[in-house]
């Protein structure tokens, strides 16, 4: 069986249909919408690093990933280096494809608290 890694490197030299992510919107059921309509790769909504270490539900809701919504990464944002390391071990638990950490989101609200492109 092929390591995580090389799956991924065959997937992305297909260059696949990759579905974003966008918060309020690339929940599981769109991702399921998407992969019906060719997404061959999805990302979750973007998950607060803060939310998830304090266990919130709806982060946890966010790094769910059932069995058919696969490939998947999960998308992490914040301004604590630690907090994102733990957040993304505990996103790691989940099984997505990779861990994709924020550092592009240019939304006042986001990157003035120093996450995202902050």
């Amino acid at each position: 069986m092929a390591s995580a890694h090389a799956r991924l490197q065959e997937l992305f030299a297909r260059r696949p249909v990759i579905l974003a992510p966008m918060e309020d919107v690339s929940d599981a059921v769109f991702r399921r919408v998407c992969r019906s309509l060719g997404a061959e790769l999805c990302v979750t909504e973007f998950v607060n690093a803060e939310g998830l270490v304090r266990g919130s539900k709806i982060s946890q809701q966010k790094i769910t990933l059932a069995p058919d919504d696969q490939p998947t990464a999960i998308q992490v944002y914040g301004s604590d280096p630690d907090r994102l390391e733990q957040a993304a071990r505990m996103a790691e638990a989940s099984g997505p494809a990779y861990i994709d950490i924020n550092c592009g989101c240019w939304v006042p609200a986001i990157a003035n608290r120093g996450a995202g492109a902050g």
